[in-house]
């Protein structure tokens, strides 16, 4: 996934921003086991960004 990249590169808005955007397409083909672990890793992300500020 392209969020865990940015996630990596310590730029966690474009990381949220990309989860946001696989969420919504996983959400629209019905794929749940991708909608869980997106979900998964958008926590991890908010996680993140409560520690930076």
């Amino acid at each position: 996934m392209i969020g865990l990249t940015y996630s990596y590169l310590n730029r966690q808005q474009k990381a949220m921003d990309s989860y946001q955007q696989a969420l919504s397409l996983f959400r629209e083909v019905g794929d749940q086991e991708a909608v869980q672990e997106t979900l998964r890793q958008i926590r991890g992300v908010q996680q993140a960004m409560s520690q930076v500020g």
